[in-house]
């Protein structure tokens, strides 16, 4: 099974896969900022011909490209080769983006991708072959700070979840549908909790407005609460916030 992405003659982003598969959108979060991704995985009676393949959007001097990132076969099949024959530019702020679907590079679906400053939404125009997954992602803000911080006094905690909660995103989401923790100057920080269970785990979320505020609390909190640690990156750059 050769996995592709290319653009036609006619400018048509097209990506070619063998078989039936579902495709769907997500985004994550990684030390570089967050990453928009298409989820491929392919359906076939033959558990040794699925995939799951993922294509991510990656930011290259101010222009999103879409490349093959990854494919992992599913059971205990061989690994299948994969390739990228162009890297794709799709555009980073708004606007929509015709792409066609190929099984078995026979082109047999066509839609967009629309772009707004909230949203991605993958649309797939009368699918064959194709099951659709999550198609719309909410975009993670730019003044925002994403993160965790848990309690050390708590039950021992699992790290390796605690260091990929990032990956979860906001993609079932939209600004405002959290928890609120505490405030500051009347600009909210919030903690939203995926689990409701000690130890506490949890992404932050808080809108930069009063950045240098939030900062300041969280530094006077950290000194008083040293049984607290704190994982923060500024989402616009991805850099972790020292404290």
């Amino acid at each position: 099974m050769v996995i592709s992405c290319h653009k036609d003659p006619n400018g048509l982003r097209i990506l070619n896969l063998g078989g039936e598969f579902i495709i769907s959108a997500d985004q994550v979060f990684t030390d570089n900022g967050p990453k928009f991704s298409y989820r491929i995985t392919t359906i076939n009676d033959q558990d040794c011909n699925s995939s799951d393949i993922l294509y991510t959007l990656i930011n290259q001097e101010g222009e999103l490209n879409l490349v093959l990132e990854d494919i992992t076969q599913i059971d205990d099949c061989p690994t299948e080769e994969g390739q990228v024959e162009e890297i794709i530019p799709l555009n980073i702020e708004s606007g929509t983006i015709d792409i066609a679907i190929s099984l078995k590079n026979v082109v047999k679906n066509t839609g967009t991708i629309e772009t707004t400053a909230l949203h991605y939404t993958l649309k797939i125009d009368t699918p064959e072959g194709i099951l659709l997954g999550n198609n719309i992602v909410n975009r993670m803000p730019s003044q925002v700070i994403f993160g965790y911080i848990y309690d050390t006094n708590q039950d021992p905690v699992d790290t390796i979840l605690l260091d990929s909660l990032s990956s979860y995103s906001n993609r079932d989401l939209i600004d405002g549908y959290y928890t609120s923790y505490f405030s500051i100057d009347n600009q909210q920080a919030v903690f939203f909790d995926y689990f409701n269970t000690p130890p506490i785990h949890n992404d932050v979320y808080y809108h930069l407005e009063n950045k240098e505020a939030f900062l300041s609390f969280i530094e006077q909190y950290k000194d008083s609460h040293s049984n607290y640690v704190f994982n923060l990156r500024d989402a616009a750059t991805g850099e972790i916030i020292s404290l």
